[in-house]
């Protein structure tokens, strides 16, 4: 029988060697229990959905065929769902190639109907933090068919394939392949490649398991709102136009209708010809050549279409253009309304009638003939990550198309190839329609922007979202982030930051803040019970609070565990095939319609019960509205990334005024929501320190609107008008002096630095000089800002002196020149040259880092890592690193030059080795050390006048 077996498997398997495969039974004795588990605290008093087909209650009905592996199976108590038992499965895979076939010795017929399985499993490593997850055992159910043949049906899915989890997770899969029946359920196969490390034994966990047919009944939701707080102007997206005199003309020359331009700045001249089509007939004239910015652009629609133009008529300065198609005997109407606006072509599209959709895709094409293309990627503009339109120059001309997302019925925007010629260029992409779950497409109905101009500002998009109502709490604050739920530690960490003066801080509480293990960290309103609960973060929060910090709670609405308490299929997102979209490890994506629901309700709740004043929201600016798009043919806009953007648009909205603060999200998507966020981390793809300087983007467009965390270097968070991210005492130092002066402030002038000269952002990307890396910005508040992302030394002018900035150093300064930070060279006290420091000086904070030479400047001389801090009971001596002393006078922090200086030690843990000493004399105060080390902080004494 054993050989029989093993020959049957070595057939199954395909290829795999007589001697690769090994054989055992599974046992119903757990050879070494680790105690007796608990259902997953979240799940309790639920009921099971649907009466499952196997369980794993009795597991000497199961065989184990392993190859590449060794494995053994056992019922055990350690994890439990519904029953006393679960299936334990220990294994150790360290081959290249590693199968694992856990079937039934007897298949079970599947009762029909059925197109969907479902499998609770629970997984030996996480998606993050652990060496070899991305060496995790992927899993398939295997059937047999009607026809005797083997089937597979494999619950792997786009981003997060294989079981990268370790609690409990519900892997689902809607049978699509056409499976002869009466079908079998035989068992699952694992596979994966090195999967544990030498010697390594690991465990997975099984569950029940069903086979359904899925009964889709309508859904209800609440009612939508008739207007959203944004866009907040009709002309939505249209960029600025810099000249105030100029005049928009239309009229018909010939066969063709012409939309002009004529202002003191330019003259623009777009020419369009219906009868050539809705896209493929528009060419713009400049002061050159005339260029076609959507060649060979259209409507995709599937098989052989015949267009008939029906009506060209100009009215009220737009041009109506309606076309009969034909294709695959299905009619529709087209029509397409022209109209210029400033310097922009607009034309509004859309398919008439509400049959569905026959427009697979609208295709942008390519500029031509151009001369000498360039294209450029925009710093935070992108689709999805690293993918997004490019902005092109050619013949005098900045060219930027964009589809006005607060109108489009497209499941995706593409950005197409980036590529370009001679005598062409291809920079942009199209819009995708694509079927919902029942095949239907929506019709086609977009707006397009066609932006041209010799200016380059003047091409980018808008951004019409109502600015944050933040700034005033928030501008001058670091942002900081904490993980784990051991809030005791994490409470002596920010009471050591803030005792060293770092007092205007907003720190949030990473995802673990909720949790024991790996139970869900969404959708839900209590704390992990085994940290204490919501007791101990109320406690904690208040703590915190106290220290003058802002607090924040981690949330997302875009993760959704079947662990959860609030569990509902229902709410769980389809793709277009109907599959459950995975979002994470060990969570599938919420619909948005949902989420903004559930948001509503959430947070206001979780406020009133911890007492949380800001709010971080993940994840929902990280990934762009395309990835999430609900395809479910049940809900209101559905396959339309549009209602996606709204819905995670109206509740980051929300956030702000739930939690009685400002809300952030994770970022490198959040160009779309900026406003209605109050910030972000300033994630860019590539990051900001891998790619050239250009930061006209973020600091014209977004920067507006909210206020985004830095996520680099000083210089390059000064240089995107980012705040500051607390990873350090410089960091905070050398920043929040700054930052009121240029968070949320409009930019006043952009120029970059080449051979002596300050050119404009156009001059820049014409002539590369951009890519020196040298940047000048001048906010409306008169604050001044030099960035040196070049490789050599920058000399610059500023304040009556010179400042010599090092590669990535900075300077930015006040108006008044009273508060600045400053990160370069500066004389050594000894006359042999000049050193690096980073000094900063501001009205309650100034802060030196000599970097162990002994260096003068016009307020310090000295050799340390030190800030001097104005706090309640006086000025405060912090050291950040090595002090051997320190001089400045007594009018930097407001003393008289007479004043009876003295020192008071803060040190909260007794006597230090090294203490400070001070002394006056010559008009200055010195600091000097006595021990050896660092000494702790110092009070120094109270000023005389």
């Amino acid at each position: 029988m054993l050989r029989l077996i093993a020959l049957w498997v070595l057939l199954l398997w395909g290829g795999w060697a007589m001697a690769d495969v090994t054989i055992t039974e599974g046992v119903n004795d757990d050879p070494s229990p680790a105690g007796v588990g608990v259902k997953p605290y979240e799940m309790a008093g639920r009921e099971e959905e649907r009466e499952p087909l196997v369980t794993f209650e009795d597991c000497t009905q199961w065989l184990v065929e392993s190859a590449g592996a060794g494995a053994r199976l056992y019922r055990t108590a350690e994890q439990r769902l519904y029953r006393p038992h679960c299936g334990k499965l220990t294994y150790t895979a360290e081959a290249e190639e590693s199968e694992i076939f856990v079937r039934l010795k007897e298949p079970v017929a599947i009762p029909e109907p059925w197109d969907c399985v479902n499998f609770w499993n629970f997984g030996a490593h996480w998606l993050w933090g652990e060496p070899h997850y991305r060496r995790s055992f992927r899993v398939a159910a295997v059937l047999e068919g009607a026809d005797g043949e083997s089937y597979e049906i494999s619950f792997d899915q786009a981003g997060n394939a294989g079981l990268i989890y370790k609690y409990w997770f519900l892997s689902h899969a809607i049978v699509l392949e056409s499976i002869p029946r009466p079908a079998k359920f035989v068992g699952f196969r694992f596979r994966g490649k090195k999967v544990t490390d030498e010697g390594e034994w690991l465990t997975l966990y099984f569950g029940p398991v069903y086979f359904y047919k899925e009964q889709l009944q309508p859904l209800k939701f609440e009612p939508w709102p008739e207007k959203l707080p944004f866009p907040t102007r009709a002309e939505t997206i249209l960029p600025t136009n810099k000249a105030a005199d100029f005049e928009n003309t239309v009229r018909k020359s010939g066969e063709a209708f012409l939309f002009e331009y004529r202002g003191s700045d330019c003259n623009l001249t777009y020419r369009v010809e219906p009868e050539a089509g809705g896209l493929d007939g528009i060419s713009v004239r400049g002061d050159g050549k005339r260029i076609s910015p959507c060649k060979g652009g259209g409507l995709g629609i599937a098989g052989d279409a015949q267009w008939r133009l029906l009506e060209a008529r100009l009215a009220d300065d737009t041009l109506t253009a309606r076309w009969d198609v034909e294709a695959d005997g299905v009619n529709k109407e087209f029509v397409f309304r022209y109209r210029i606006a400033q310097k922009s072509l607009i034309i509004d599209m859309e398919e008439v009638g509400e049959a569905p959709g026959i427009v697979e895709e609208v295709v942008l094409g390519r500029a031509e003939p151009v001369s000498e293309p360039k294209l450029f990627r925009i710093p935070f503009l992108n689709f999805d990550y690293t993918r997004g339109p490019s902005l092109l120059y050619a013949d005098g001309l900045f060219f930027f198309t964009q589809f006005d997302w607060y109108v489009s019925d497209a499941s995706r925007l593409s950005e197409g190839r980036q590529r370009s010629r001679d005598d062409w260029a291809q920079f942009n992409g199209g819009a995708v329609y694509t079927p919902k779950t029942n095949g239907e497409r929506n019709p086609m109905r977009e707006r397009l922007f066609i932006n041209v101009s010799p200016d380059v500002h003047e091409v980018f998009p808008t951004i019409p979202n109502p600015p944050s109502p933040m700034r005033e709490v928030q501008c001058d604050r670091l942002w900081s982030v904490r993980g784990g739920n051991d809030y005791e530690a994490l409470y002596t960490e920010a009471k050591g930051l803030r005792d060293k003066g770092m007092e205007k801080v907003t720190i949030r509480y990473h995802e673990g803040f909720w949790r024991d293990g790996g139970e869900s960290y969404t959708f839900r309103l209590n704390a992990a019970p085994e940290h204490g609960g919501d007791e101990a973060v109320r406690r904690h929060v208040a703590r915190v609070q106290a220290l003058g910090w802002r607090v924040g709670l981690y949330t997302n609405y875009t993760d959704f565990a079947p662990v959860n308490a609030n569990w509902n299929e229902d709410w769980v997102m389809r793709g277009p095939r109907g599959e459950w979209m995975v979002s994470w490890s060990r969570c599938y994506a919420p619909k948005p319609m949902i989420a903004v629901e559930q948001e509503a309700k959430n947070a206001p709740q979780i406020q009133a019960k911890f007492g949380t004043n800001h709010s971080y929201c993940d994840v929902h600016t990280a990934v762009s509205p395309f990835s999430r798009v609900d395809y479910d043919w049940r809900v209101p806009g559905a396959a339309t990334f549009r209602r996606t953007f709204e819905c995670f648009g109206r509740l980051l909205y929300n956030e702000k005024f739930a939690y009685k603060g400002p809300v952030y999200s994770e970022g490198a998507n959040h160009w779309w929501y900026a406003g209605l966020t109050d910030g972000n981390y300033g994630n860019a793809v590539p990051p900001v320190d891998k790619q050239p300087l250009f930061v006209d983007f973020q600091l014209l467009k977004i920067h507006p609107l909210q206020m985004d965390v830095g996520q680099s270097n000083v210089a390059l968070t000064l240089a995107y008008g980012h705040i500051g991210m607390l990873r350090n005492m410089k960091h905070y130092y050398m920043l929040q002096p700054l930052q009121k002066y240029y968070s949320m402030v409009p930019v006043r002038r952009i120029a970059y630095e080449s051979d002596g000269k300050l050119l404009d952002t156009s001059q820049a990307l014409i002539t590369d000089a951009y890519k020196n890396g040298r940047l000048y910005l001048e906010y409306e508040s008169g604050l001044r800002v030099w960035v040196n992302a070049g490789e050599e030394l920058w000399p610059i002018e500023a304040a009556d002196r010179e400042w010599k900035l090092t590669p990535m150093g900075h300077l930015a300064i006040t108006e008044d020149g009273k508060t600045y930070s400053y990160s370069g060279l500066a004389p050594a006290t000894d006359g042999s040259g000049e050193v690096p420091i980073d000094v900063c000086h501001g009205p309650v904070s100034h802060y030196l880092d000599t970097k162990g030479a002994h260096v003068t400047t016009e307020q310090f001389s000295g050799c340390a890592a030190v800030a001097l801090k104005r706090e309640e009971g006086g000025w405060e001596v912090i050291p950040d690193g090595a002090f051997e002393e320190l001089s400045f006078s007594p009018s930097l922090i407001g003393y008289a030059e007479d004043a009876d200086i003295a020192l008071e030690s803060l040190d909260a843990h007794g006597p230090a080795s090294a203490k400070m000493t001070c002394s006056l004399s010559g008009g200055k105060i010195h600091i000097g050390v006595s021990g050896e080390g660092v000494p702790p902080k110092h009070r120094i004494g109270e000023a005389t006048s």
